[in-house]
């Protein structure tokens, strides 16, 4: 797992190198759903796309989801890669083709996997209501990444990460925290979290299934929380990742709620 990281960014598979390639030039500014549309056309454009090198293999089957011929991609990505990320999971080869399984991207440093959903978001960019199982872990596109960089830089001793969903915020907070402790309802996520701590090495964030607080012992110097926010009226059946109550800010209410008085 470790040595597929390294040749990840062997091949300049960095955040700057992919929104520079993607030639998302205001990615900072980017409000998510028109993101996520702009992500679709790439990666409708990009199917037969011709490859310039690594980086624009990668990109178009993990990052965009399209996919590649299996020997143009390994021309690019050397003979061994493909295979690697087949064993990992993370992409399947048939039919003569590389086809993403997950969606991976890269963030100040840390590789984060999560489910391929571009295809399931309509023109708006908004998801398209029953199209996407309920439980499926969110890309950390551009709005995850800027908070998770609001964190307080100092260092701490632990840290409560509520609503973890694929771990970004709490491996984030790993490093500059000596604990991490990261929560979520949905099992699938707490798998893909600690997933992720593997692929990046880190091993002072662990990720549990929970509601919120419920269980947890602290106290903690640190909480972070980036619940569920859209505004859902007939909600889905058990959690999901979106469904932030008839306004919206139900988790959230909760969450502020459940914090200690004293």
């Amino acid at each position: 797992m470790r040595a597929v990281a390294a040749a990840l960014r062997d091949l300049g598979f960095t955040h700057g190198a992919i929104v520079d390639r993607l030639g998302i030039a205001d990615h900072r500014q980017n409000h998510t759903p028109r993101l996520a549309r702009r992500l679709g056309e790439l990666a409708a454009a990009r199917v037969e796309a011709p490859l310039r090198d690594g980086l624009d293999a990668l990109v178009q089957v993990l990052v965009l989801n399209s996919p590649v011929g299996i020997d143009a991609f390994r021309d690019h990505v050397g003979p061994t890669l493909p295979g690697a990320l087949e064993e990992m999971g993370l992409a399947r080869v048939e039919a003569g083709h590389v086809t993403a399984r997950l969606t991976l991207t890269e963030w100040n440093g840390l590789l984060i996997v999560s489910d391929t959903m571009w295809q399931h978001r309509d023109a708006r960019g908004v998801f398209g209501a029953g199209d996407i199982p309920t439980d499926a872990v969110l890309n950390p596109i551009f709005d995850s990444y800027a908070f998770a960089a609001t964190l307080p830089a100092r260092p701490a001793a632990t840290c409560l990460d509520l609503c973890t969903g694929s771990g970004v915020v709490a491996l984030h907070a790993s490093r500059t925290h000596r604990e991490v402790l990261g929560v979520d309802i949905a099992k699938r996520s707490v798998a893909f979290a600690r997933f992720n701590a593997a692929l990046n090495g880190i091993r002072n964030a662990t990720f549990v299934e929970g509601d919120l607080f419920a269980g947890i012992d602290g106290p903690f110097d640190t909480l972070a929380a980036n619940p569920p926010y859209m505004p859902t009226r007939t909600p889905p059946p058990g959690a999901s990742f979106w469904a932030g109550g008839e306004d919206g800010d139900a988790l959230t209410t909760a969450i502020l709620r459940g914090l200690p008085t004293t």
